[in-house]
């Protein structure tokens, strides 16, 4: 039963495979990124190309005799492999059923959003695995313990990569950081820590009327209100004090990999400006988005997040069953 989740994963990858060339011709972007990868096998890159050279990079290292497109659509193959066998180790983490855990396998790899881009030379694909990846050793790192400046290098090297793939890797690195400074023995020991603190104020003192009021003591005057704010920013300047070797190899990586980039090409002149410059924001848009952040979070999920936030005794035990699961 413990090898159901690996032979799930064999299986998927082996239907993948068998539709590699479903498609009689690639989208118009993904010529774009051929040619790019083109060029770089004359050591050059196309002035009007605003997409990250990264991928195409990997396209490049190619056989002089084999078809680009083949080439790149088992360059594809390949990475969707190997995001899957990722994905594969980082459920583990959430889920201790093998049957639920192929159940998870099946259902990304057959997603028809996930599928299809995987069968096009397109750079979300690739993108998504080194996101995976970098949550992947977050989640490993949080279950040590502690941080390791080692790992953050790393962490650092997949974030920069991540610009290098697609302009979406600056959100990634801002993820990164934020996982880095706050992960400490599990995904919730942030928000476990904020809960701990509000229900010590809400808790009454020893000989005083107990509150009636639902009304929490941090809003019931500008005093606590100033008081609480300034108790969580001392909370964070103690966290980055905790975490400068952490930061500053976090960085550094970054540094290392983007500066040169930056020097031959500078992000904010990215055209990728110019598309939301462009556009109306108004009600509709706004709905739009809206219906968006439904989408990605899931209905119900999303309003029993905002509405019914969990204690933190049962994030504390949730917590500890991750990580003794893992």
């Amino acid at each position: 039963m413990k090898k159901l989740p690996f032979i799930v994963l064999a299986f998927v990858i082996l239907i993948r495979a068998l539709f590699t060339n479903v498609n009689a011709a690639e989208w118009g972007d993904s010529y774009r990124i051929l040619r790019a990868a083109e060029y770089l096998r004359n050591y050059q890159y196309p002035s009007d190309e605003k997409r990250a050279p990264l991928f195409s990079l990997i396209l490049a290292a190619r056989p002089s005799k084999v078809d680009p497109v083949q080439w790149g659509r088992a360059e594809m193959l390949v990475i969707t492999a190997l995001l899957l066998t990722v994905f594969t180790y980082y459920v583990r983490y959430f889920i201790s059923s093998p049957v639920y855990q192929s159940l998870s396998i099946a259902l990304l790899g057959f997603n028809p959003v996930f599928f299809y881009w995987s069968l096009r030379i397109m750079a979300d694909v690739p993108f998504l695995l080194l996101v995976l990846c970098s949550f992947y050793l977050l989640k490993r790192q949080s279950t040590l313990g502690r941080f390791y400046w080692q790992k953050s290098f790393i962490l650092g090297i997949l974030g920069a990569l991540g610009v290098l793939v697609r302009f979406e890797g600056y959100i990634l690195i801002c993820a990164l950081f934020i996982g880095i400074i706050f992960l400490e023995r599990g995904f919730y020991s942030w928000e476990e820590t904020i809960l701990q603190r509000k229900n010590l104020q809400k808790t009454p003192s020893a000989g005083k009327k107990r509150r009636t009021s639902k009304i929490p003591a941090t809003v019931t005057n500008l005093k606590n209100i100033i008081r609480f704010v300034f108790s969580q920013l001392n909370l964070i300047f103690n966290l980055l004090r905790k975490k400068n070797r952490e930061i500053l190899a976090f960085v550094t990586a970054q540094l290392f990999i983007l500066v040169p980039y930056w020097y031959y090409r500078n992000p904010l002149s990215s055209s990728y400006f110019e598309e939301p410059s462009g556009r109306s924001y108004d009600l509709n848009t706004f709905l739009i988005y809206f219906a968006s952040l439904f989408f990605i979070s899931g209905f119900v999920p999303f309003f029993s997040y905002i509405f019914f936030r969990p204690a933190a005794g049962s994030l504390s035990s949730s917590t500890t069953f991750v990580e003794k699961d893992s």
